[in-house]
């Protein structure tokens, strides 16, 4: 099955979403459609210069669905957010700190975007139970 113009515009709208939500827009991210072997996409970093190419294959085993090219654009940004330790596991003569500094870059990312909206949905609640009781005892 082919994926259409339309399946690659949703592709590029969720990987900006996620890239904006990862908050990986230090990268200048060009995207394809292309045709790919192997794979329903790819994504190329360089992790130095903060440059990426994100690939949707032109062609696919089975017809894509709205939910797969939305997770396969998933699945490519987090290539970027990881795009880093990459770099640095297939440099021969890599530093300590530079392990360390990638993964720690890459924990303080996940603490700024999931923790802190798990965190924000939370105290969201708490407030409105507040607010319930508040309204319910007077």
């Amino acid at each position: 099955m082919k994926t259409t113009k339309a399946d690659f515009e949703l592709f590029c709208k969720e990987c900006y979403e996620w890239v904006k939500y990862f908050n990986l827009e230090e990268y200048e991210v060009v995207f394809k459609h292309s045709k790919i072997d192997g794979a329903y996409a790819d994504t190329w970093t360089d992790a130095q210069s903060h440059q990426a190419v994100i690939r949707l294959n032109i062609a696919w085993p089975e017809a894509p669905t709205e939910l797969t090219i939305r997770q396969t654009a998933f699945h490519e940004v987090i290539e970027l957010l990881l795009g880093r330790i990459r770099c640095i596991a297939e440099n021969r003569y890599i530093q300590q700190r530079e392990i360390d500094d990638a993964v720690h870059g890459i924990i303080m990312r996940l603490q700024n975007t999931v923790f802190r909206q798990r965190y924000t949905e939370c105290l969201d609640k708490i407030i409105q139970e507040k607010k319930k009781e508040t309204t319910t005892n007077t």
